[in-house]
């Protein structure tokens, strides 16, 4: 392990490598994210958390000296940001005293809520005047129960939130159908490569242009909405968190922009993403019909019956 008995050597051999081959394929701009390990709070780290802390302070001086404008990543940490985890605060008071906190702070949300994660680290870094550029979940959505169309679209919603970056967890465990390379984080049938139901999910969200729009959540359920005034277009997509509430859903738009609105009334089309391990070519139109602005109001009310699908709402004139 870096740092064992003292001594560095193989590590800052390593690292400068590393270093050097980074600078020859010309990865040295802001795209480009250093992290030196992920996940050192449990077993994919063998030693003591002062001597990966060393190793930290080691390898982002070594980065940023050789690449000025370096932005480092960390700590990948195994579970979310909490004023009571010890290891946590640990990290934060080391980083800040040795002047090598990350650009962006990162960790894993298996499972988690980023917003309120988020919100709990965010009082965490003004408690000790620490300021960063941003927040990477770089790993969310725990296989099986959290890797389904109703909560990656909550996930999705709440990562928006919070103004967050996102990578979806791509789980290999031994055993495992599907295996880690066969179906992209689940999103993918085996092997063939066809789109299931929560791929879709992430269809309709790169779907999603304009400007992003408030929408206030449930207690089991989220969404991001977007209206573009150019393309006369509103798309809200919806989702639920795992074990999350089933039944009437009602969405509620209040003050309906006018490039949506013809004759006193919208086009409102409402499409589900099933959950299923199968192919699926296109989503489930639910409804597709006029349906009156009252008020400068419109309820649209989804009979969500499994929380493991998603919904998607697009509004036209």
């Amino acid at each position: 392990w870096p740092g064992d008995g003292g001594n560095w050597t193989d590590y800052n051999r390593f690292l400068n490598q590393i270093i050097s081959d980074a600078r020859a394929n010309g990865m040295t701009g802001s795209d480009v994210r250093w992290d030196m390990w992920n996940e050192p709070n449990i077993f994919f780290w063998g030693r003591s958390q002062a001597q990966y802390l060393e190793m930290i302070r080691r390898g982002t001086q070594m980065v940023r000296a050789a690449i000025p404008g370096a932005v480092i990543e960390g700590p990948s940490f195994a579970g979310v940001p909490n004023p009571s985890n010890a290891w946590f605060n640990t990290y934060l008071d080391f980083v800040d005293s040795n002047n090598v906190v990350p650009d962006i702070i990162s960790w894993h949300d298996l499972p988690g809520d980023p917003a309120v994660d988020r919100n709990n680290l965010n009082g965490m870094l003004a408690s000790r005047g620490i300021a960063i550029a941003g927040v990477s979940i770089n790993e969310y959505g725990a296989f099986g129960a959290e890797q389904q169309p109703g909560p990656s679209a909550w996930y999705i919603s709440r990562l928006e939130r919070c103004n967050c970056d996102g990578a979806r967890a791509n789980w290999g465990n031994v055993g495992q159908t599907p295996s880690l390379y066969d179906t992209l984080g689940w999103l993918v049938t085996s092997n063939a490569n066809q789109t299931m139901g929560q791929w879709w999910v992430y269809k309709r969200y790169a779907d999603q242009t304009g400007v992003r729009t408030s929408i206030t959540p449930g207690s089991s359920h989220d969404g991001i909405v977007f209206q573009d005034s150019g393309a006369r277009r509103s798309i809200a997509v919806l989702g639920s968190r795992a074990n999350g509430a089933q039944g009437a859903i009602a969405v509620r738009y209040n003050r309906m922009p006018s490039f949506l609105v013809s004759n006193g009334s919208v086009n409102v089309l409402v499409e589900r993403m099933p959950s299923t391990n199968a192919f699926v070519s296109a989503p489930t139109v639910v409804s597709n019909s006029r349906a009156t602005v009252t008020g400068g109001s419109l309820v649209v009310t989804i009979n969500w019956t499994n929380f493991n699908d998603a919904y998607a709402i697009t509004l036209t004139p």
